[in-house]
């Protein structure tokens, strides 16, 4: 592995570490295959996704909820979808590769799960220090990347993705 692809794996997972509340027990699987977590700071139980094309959908309604509250000028109203978006960022690389997207097409995942991962913190990190963030520039960010992540989800056969 190079150097720059191990220096940017690891910084993508402090990233992920970093971003959100942390858990108080760890990811367990449901009846239906999807994983869910308990928040130690007594928010909602999460309910992970358990296939590719349903981690995009996911990761579509966080973003809106976070888009939202941002646009309108009230970023408190974004403070649960944030601590979710973590969740399901952290997973969408492991779903693609489940899906059977490869090569050029998973490195488009994470890249964009890279970029969407950076915007939320930085998000997330304005929100609690309670200091103002130009939001117009992450929002085009946030926006290319979902993009990039709903076109690999279309691009994904049937059979692949359950």
């Amino acid at each position: 592995m190079s150097k720059n692809v191990f220096l940017r794996s690891m910084m993508f997972c402090l990233v992920l570490m970093s971003l959100g509340c942390q858990r108080s027990n760890p990811s367990v699987s449901t009846s239906e295959g999807a994983k869910s977590a308990t928040d130690a700071h007594g928010h909602d139980e999460v309910s992970l996704p358990a296939d590719f094309s349903a981690g995009v959908k996911e990761l579509d309604r966080l973003h809106s909820t976070i888009v939202a509250a941002y646009t309108e000028n009230q970023p408190e109203n974004a403070h649960d979808a944030l601590h979710v978006v973590g969740e399901v960022l952290e997973l969408l690389p492991q779903l693609a590769e489940k899906a059977a997207i490869s090569g050029d097409g998973l490195a488009a995942v994470r890249d964009a799960t890279h970029v969407l991962a950076d915007s939320f913190t930085t998000l997330d990190d304005a929100m609690h220090d309670e200091k103002p963030v130009e939001f117009e520039p992450i929002k085009q960010k946030l926006a290319d990347a979902m993009t990039r992540l709903q076109e690999a989800a279309a691009a994904i056969p049937v059979a692949n993705n359950p």
